[in-house]
């Protein structure tokens, strides 16, 4: 059975890059460029510049005390859900994650819950690294030194991730996490790593 997966997954990692590969396609591989801060800007939404009230529609919101002298607020609406750290009144927010929720709705560049794994794959700069024994892959860069990809398989569940982080000129760090079962995407999250 694991050897079933792992040989589901090369294949799947072959006919990715043979698909990108085609003539006339668009780069690929090492010619993509890495996720950047312009990744921030998607579906009429800037992460670094989310506050409570410039979400879109009216979110339920909830103030929850983080016991370490911290508050968040959580915001949930149509399709998404925004956490926030923030003061005991909600006042002086600043974004934390971004998570999409509605399969309609595009994150960075147009990946959508429900898209394959193989097309996420090629979106984003990759194979500057082979893929290690334990089934991890620095995609690009330095782990740790934004900007960076990073890829997990897990054989044994068939769970795959994608990792990028991005600094903006502010200093933020942010970190893109796509998550997928049997090759397809289940989470898009959106997380601020570091801020300034």
């Amino acid at each position: 059975m694991v050897l079933r997966r792992i040989l589901l997954l090369v294949l799947i990692l072959a006919l990715a890059a043979a698909a990108a590969g085609a003539e006339g396609a668009i780069p690929v591989g090492t010619e993509l460029a890495p996720f950047g801060e312009s990744d921030l800007t998607f579906s009429g939404i800037t992460y670094t510049e989310l506050q409570p009230d410039i979400l879109p529609g009216i979110p339920e919101s909830e103030l929850i005390d983080n016991e370490d002298g911290s508050w968040l607020l959580v915001c949930k609406g149509d399709g998404y859900e925004a956490v926030f750290r923030c003061d005991s009144d909600g006042g002086n927010a600043s974004i934390l994650s971004f998570s999409i929720l509605d399969p309609e709705t595009e994150g960075p560049r147009g990946i959508k819950l429900g898209d394959s794994f193989n097309i996420d794959f090629n979106l984003f700069r990759n194979g500057e690294n082979e893929m290690e024994e334990d089934l991890t892959e620095l995609l690009y860069g330095t782990e740790g030194k934004a900007p960076w990809g990073f890829a997990s398989y897990d054989s044994s569940s068939g769970e795959m991730s994608l990792r990028y982080v991005t600094a903006t000129d502010s200093g933020m760090k942010v970190e893109l996490l796509l998550r997928y079962a049997e090759t397809y995407l289940t989470e898009i999250i959106l997380q601020t790593v570091e801020s300034v």
